[in-house]
């Protein structure tokens, strides 16, 4: 077995669907965006709710070394130019994030959207925005881009008392009046104007990834104020994406057990595929999902994996995204982006980076069935 599959093998309908997906049906030209996780660095927040130091990359470290196994996929040492696996750390070790860029050009991937950590309350440091150092290396004059595009992702979650951010007591939190909107919007207009950042036909794009967190009203009032904005600004609006992130994604309500339970497809990753959603303004896909290292310390009762992770599947998953890509037209700036989940989520078994397991796998099959948008 191989050390990534978690079933005997594809089934049989996984196979026929498999075959129908031709190239001809799945052929199209795609802005292909990897979600990139800047967490892999120290900062206070991370400290107070794990542990000093903590990142995904150290908890899985002491994962693989007191609990054996073949099924972890950790980052390929070579490839990424580290030495052991704790040296992935993008803010300690700035060449990780180049070598990065120099991969998405080889293999012709647009860029990375990339989670953007906003809270109008911390009660902690008195930040509002986190991992703002590892982030803004992407917009250092010295980071070699290579053509490559960046857009945020707004992972607007709220951590206070949340066990997935380790049940801090600490209020990080947002609200959502306007005395709590501007302040962040100010900021990301700073990052808009930079030639790093992806404008679509002169609209900055923008993605919520928890847009169930906004009332209705609330959520228009947003992209009214950030549209208004950009457009006072010398853009001609704002690409503001919401939608199909939650539900494809396991346990998108509060990441709650109870709501991952009640799924159609109850983490099983066949059923996942034959109930995928492709509503929404961006779809987003995900080749497995495994938080195992993520919870491993502080331990915590919210264990998730998938079952029935096979190559077919992979590969289905891929064939069945870009053939619904193929069948709609473009009505939007965004209908052609396709964002892969993601660059670099160890701790959630993610990442399609080269892996010591894997090598490039992920990224060969990218390329074989992806038309480059440009």
């Amino acid at each position: 077995m191989s050390s990534f599959i978690k079933s005997k093998g594809a089934s049989k309908s996984q196979t026929k669907e498999n075959a129908k997906y031709t190239t001809d049906k799945i052929n199209r030209k795609l802005r292909v965006y990897c979600i990139y996780f800047p967490q892999f660095h120290a900062f206070i927040e991370n400290d107070s709710n794990f542990y000093p130091g903590y990142t995904d990359i150290t908890n899985l470290d002491l994962l693989i070394k007191e609990k054996p196994s073949q099924h972890y996929l950790t980052p390929s040492l070579n490839e990424l130019g580290l030495e052991k696996i704790t040296d992935y750390d993008i803010v300690k070790n700035k060449s990780l994030i180049q070598r990065q860029l120099q991969i998405l050009e080889k293999y012709n991937l647009e860029g990375f959207a990339i989670y953007y950590y906003w809270f109008s309350t911390n009660s902690l440091s008195n930040t509002n925005m986190l991992m703002k150092a590892a982030i803004d290396i992407f917009f250092d004059d010295n980071t070699i881009m290579y053509g490559r595009k960046v857009y945020f992702i707004w992972a607007n979650e709220n951590w206070t008392s949340n066990k997935w951010f380790g049940a801090t007591s600490n209020k990080i939190e947002n609200n959502y009046d306007n005395e709590s909107l501007l302040p962040n919007i100010s900021n990301l207009l700073a990052y808009f104007k930079h030639a790093n950042y992806l404008k679509i036909n002169n609209k900055p794009v923008v993605f919520i990834h928890h847009p169930f967190c906004f009332t209705d009203t609330q959520l228009n009032n947003f992209r009214t104020i950030i549209d208004k904005t950009c457009i006072d600004n010398g853009f001609a609006g704002i690409n503001l994406a919401v939608g199909n992130a939650a539900r494809n994604f396991p346990g998108y309500t509060n990441y709650s057990t109870t709501a991952i339970k009640s799924l159609p497809y109850n983490n099983d990753y066949e059923k996942y595929i034959k109930t995928m959603d492709f509503n929404g303004d961006l779809h987003i896909i995900n080749f497995d999902f495994d938080n195992e290292a993520r919870m491993y310390k502080p331990s915590r009762a919210c264990l998730h994996q998938y079952r029935n992770v096979t190559k077919k599947a992979q590969e289905l998953i891929l064939k069945k995204t870009l053939y619904h890509y193929n069948k709609k037209k473009s009505q939007s700036d965004l209908d052609d982006i396709l964002v892969i989940n993601a660059w670099n989520e160890w701790g959630e078994r993610m990442a399609i980076e080269p892996s010591e397991q894997q090598g490039y796998y992920f990224l060969d099959m990218i390329k074989k069935y992806v038309t480059p948008f440009t």
